[in-house]
């Protein structure tokens, strides 16, 4: 079976792990594509996206720094609470998101691509006739992904090799579509999947990994059980919360070792949210009323888990680690405004 040789990890794929580049999804695919000798294409536009995500990210971080110490004064006389926001130490925050990118792409074999062979004429024709990966609305001005697409496409022509372009981005898949040589994939763990199916067992594995789905949901649902869920809105009050059980949506195969193997895992859960509000009945007056109201939502949830496998029948005898992606949640939906 041929792989793709080289592999372009679109910013979403960053994004998507909430640039916790430690993260499971993440490190699981660094071996992976190593014993695969999987190269990484890293175009100039992608890198500079990529550092501009960080940047913003790094003082947003800073800004709610500073809410919080608005909100809660006190915080400043904890010991270890970060001085308030200055140049400096926005530098800081944002140089150690950059030390964490490099140590992450250390471990990859790294392609750096440039410029060479675009053709600017070439990506404005996409621009006017709106071919993908521009579009209509917010993805009208999509030019750091159109040069990366054609960068990728110039290195899998001149090398004459498929490349996997991972990312959850449609119009970048609608842009695959277009190259033979452009392979898309939605998600991380589908390439990593796909790069271990050298091993002998591994569909027969994929069938005992899904006939031990059940198991996996429950353990899932004891950790979705203790998520917290937060509020931005200081209008609303939460009062109760429930939460259904989740439902696994994929399940991707990312490691196999001896009679265990790891999966990378998402799912959906629905909660439910009891919030209280003062309401104004009477203008005239001023007359405020506490009402309340359940509002419902979905949530995606990700990660990765180990599973026990037996020796041989190579059946799910149980789950022994599960790690998820985020264990907070903020509450969107709010009863007005």
């Amino acid at each position: 079976m041929t792989t793709p040789s080289a592999a372009f990890l679109d910013t979403t794929v960053f994004a998507g792990q909430q640039y916790n580049l430690a993260s499971a999804v993440l490190e699981s695919f660094i071996p992976v594509a190593a014993k695969s000798g999987v190269k990484i294409l890293l175009p100039d536009p992608t890198r500079r996206e990529i550092s501009r995500q960080i940047k913003d990210r790094s003082n947003e971080a800073m800004k709610a720094l500073d809410e919080a110490r608005r909100k809660a004064p006190f915080l400043s006389k904890w010991k270890n609470f970060p001085p308030r926001n200055s140049l400096a130490s926005t530098w800081e925050v944002g140089h150690l998101a950059k030390e964490e990118l490099q140590k992450f792409l250390s471990k990859l074999a790294v392609l750096h691509l440039g410029y060479e062979g675009v053709s600017l004429q070439k990506i404005m024709g996409w621009y006017d006739t709106l071919r993908a990966p521009f579009g209509e609305g917010k993805k009208r001005k999509e030019f750091p992904d159109a040069f990366a697409i054609e960068i990728v496409a110039i290195y899998a022509a001149k090398h004459n090799v498929c490349v996997a372009v991972v990312s959850d981005d449609q119009d970048m898949r609608k842009a695959c579509e277009l190259y033979p040589s452009l392979l898309y994939f939605p998600s991380l763990p589908r390439l990593t999947e796909l790069l271990l199916q050298n091993a002998d067992d591994l569909t027969a594995l994929k069938t005992s990994v899904k006939k031990g789905e059940k198991l996996l949901e429950r353990e899932i649902e004891a950790i979705t059980g203790s998520i917290e869920f937060y509020l931005h809105d200081d209008r609303y009050e939460r009062e109760e919360e429930s939460m259904c059980s989740p439902n696994l949506i994929d399940v991707r195969i990312v490691g196999v070792g001896h009679n265990e193997c790891t999966v990378a895992f998402e799912a959906e859960f629905v909660s439910e949210h009891k919030l209280s509000w003062e309401e104004l009945i009477d203008p005239t007056s001023g007359y405020m009323k506490k009402v309340s109201d359940w509002l419902p939502q979905t949530n995606s949830v990700e990660g990765v888990a180990k599973l026990t496998l037996d020796p041989k029948t190579r059946a799910v005898l149980s789950v022994s680690v599960v790690e998820v992606n985020e264990t907070e949640y903020e509450v969107r939906k709010t009863p007005h405004w």
